[in-house]
């Protein structure tokens, strides 16, 4: 009657199940189920997780949450590691204190747990360990799940005894009790009853043939196709007494580049004159899509274009007239993009020797060193 599996992966689960889970999102185009947490269990389902204390504990939540709100016939079989000493591990607590809803079925001894023989292998076979640690076989159910058992199979207990000879099993009279006021210590959350049913989960092999073609997603598509048509501006600044100071321009499409000497002197010798002069570079060379990496710039002709009494007392007030005069003289629209450089070249990159000093090497990653992969993910 189990028909999922919960906790797997691409690589090991069993094929005999309908459906699984697996906390791999990539393992959805060999046709799994991702996050298993994310919706409540239904029917029957096997589980088999990764060790760890605290993860083994929020799986045995999850099936007893899972058991408590669901109306459907609900039961999980956990395989859980246990240590040498039972009673440190937090899932085995939470067991006892949930006796009408969790119930160890047995274990198999660490001397009975083998390992499959691996088939092939790199260099030289490796010895593998013996186990340190035995394995629980605990069931996480409600009453219907019990009654169906009872009523599809009634013998199913040993059946599963005779299938699992390496078990040592409890001596369980579970389906003797009456357990129908199922008192339990663990409450159900009620953001948990809103979680949706696995019901809806996907079958194994329903994509079977089905090819992925991942590089037909939209999410690998350039946001801006015609970006060798831009024209990328920026601006450096070297030193902090003394700066010197330089843009630059650059177009793909054209391969053509602009070298600006910015011109500061005292007070205006700053980076932001230096941005300032790089995009009145590519206004004067008539571009008309121009982007950069500053913010502040695309602010201030902001401010210049709907409020230019405020900028007044601007110490780069002239050369922001002088910006704005020329997107009003353009025939043209023209568009700004803000756009996110994130290089790290030397001081003096290979082929830039014959550029100005005030020029600076950041300001020549964005203008010389622009390479199709660069700007892909500076798009993006």
């Amino acid at each position: 009657m189990v028909s999922k599996e919960k906790m797997a992966s691409a690589l090991d689960f069993d094929p005999l199940n309908s459906s699984y889970w697996s906390k791999n999102r990539h393992d959805i185009v060999f046709g799994a189920n991702y996050n298993a947490f994310a919706i409540k269990f239904t029917g029957f389902s096997i589980c088999h997780p990764v060790f760890d204390d605290t993860n083994v504990l929020k799986y045995v939540q999850h099936s007893l949450r899972s058991a408590m709100s669901s109306e459907l016939p609900t039961a999980t079989f956990l395989f859980l590691s246990n240590g040498e000493n039972k009673s440190i591990n937090a899932y085995r607590a939470f067991v006892r204190n949930n006796p009408n809803y969790c119930t160890t079925l047995g274990f198999i001894p660490k001397t009975k747990l083998t390992y499959a023989v691996p088939t092939s292998w790199k260099g030289v076979q490796l010895n593998i360990s013996s186990h340190t640690w035995s394995m629980d076989i605990i069931a996480v159910w409600n009453n219907e799940a019990k009654q169906r058992l009872s009523d599809a199979s009634p013998n199913w207990l040993q059946t599963l005894q005779r299938s699992i000879t390496e078990a040592v099993w409890e001596n369980n009279q579970y389906l003797a009790r009456e357990d129908t006021d199922h008192i339990t210590n663990h409450v159900c959350p009620q953001y948990f009853k809103s979680k949706r049913e696995d019901v809806t989960g996907q079958e194994r092999g329903q994509n079977a043939n089905v090819h992925p073609k991942p590089w037909d997603d939209k999410q690998f598509e350039l946001k801006c196709p015609k970006w060798k048509l831009w024209a990328y501006t920026d601006g450096s600044c070297i030193g902090k007494a003394g700066n010197l100071i330089g843009a630059g321009v650059y177009c793909p499409q054209t391969k053509a580049g602009c070298y600006v000497d910015s011109g500061g002197v005292g007070m205006t010798n700053t980076i932001n004159r230096a941005e300032l002069t790089g995009i009145a570079a590519a206004l004067t060379n008539k571009y008309t899509q121009i982007a950069m990496d500053s913010a502040c710039s695309l602010s201030q002709f902001r401010k210049q274009l709907l409020f230019p009494e405020m900028q007044r007392a601007h110490i780069h007030s002239n050369l922001l007239k002088q910006n704005v005069s020329m997107i009003y003289a353009s025939p043209e629209p023209i568009c700004f993009y803000n756009v996110k450089a994130q290089f790290n070249f030397p001081s003096t990159p290979t082929g830039t020797a014959s550029l100005p000093r005030q020029t600076a090497p950041s300001a020549l990653a964005l203008i010389v060193h622009f390479t199709y992969s660069q700007v892909v993910n500076t798009l993006k």
